[in-house]
């Protein structure tokens, strides 16, 4: 996965979703998933499959804002206008973080 790199640099629909956040708590988890949501609610992105180590993770949709969540989460995005990738990825067990990032691949 190549982070902080866009595939359509141009596209004002996901724009200001195209720069790294980093998730150091669960309250920074929570606002991401938050922004997330909102963005998949108004169609600017939608979730594609995603799958590795959080194949048992529920869907999105069913994600709570405010936990409890898995040990590890993972989730990948897409502009509905540009095509531009996002991950969203959390380690919640051992508290290292994760980050929301625009990426080329997945």
């Amino acid at each position: 996965m190549n982070l902080n790199e866009t595939n359509c640099p141009d596209c004002k629909r996901c724009e200001i979703l195209r720069q790294r956040f980093a998730i150091s708590s669960p309250a920074t988890l929570a606002q991401a998933i938050r922004v997330a949501r909102d963005n998949v609610a108004d169609r600017t992105i939608i979730e594609v499959p995603y799958g590795s180590e959080t194949d048992d993770q529920p869907p999105f949709s069913d994600l709570k804002t405010e936990g409890p969540w898995n040990d590890v989460l993972g989730y990948a995005f897409r502009c509905t206008t540009c095509g531009q990738l996002f991950h969203l990825r959390a380690e919640t067990y051992h508290g290292s973080g994760g980050e929301w990032c625009p990426v080329t691949h997945l």
